[in-house]
């Protein structure tokens, strides 16, 4: 969470410095994608990740320019 209140739900790092954000909402319409915005300007290298338990099937959505691939709990853990 920065000082403006923007907060990214869960990041993953990764060895070779990429970072991977995980946005978690119980809708896609739920995301504005501001506070990814803000991240993606500090930490540029990525995927960005929107989980939602009700999703069947993935997809990608832009949001601020951004790729946000839309997944479901089991999809982002890779578990059945």
């Amino acid at each position: 969470r920065d000082k403006s209140q923007r907060e990214i739900d869960f990041v993953v790092e990764h060895a070779d410095g990429r970072i991977d954000a995980l946005e978690a909402k119980i809708s896609p319409d739920a995301l504005d994608g501001e506070a990814l915005d803000t991240f993606r300007r500090y930490y540029p290298s990525g995927r960005n990740y929107l989980v939602c338990p009700h999703i069947r099937d993935p997809y990608t959505i832009t949001r601020h320019n951004l790729r946000i691939r839309v997944v479901n709990t089991f999809q982002v853990t890779g578990r059945k």
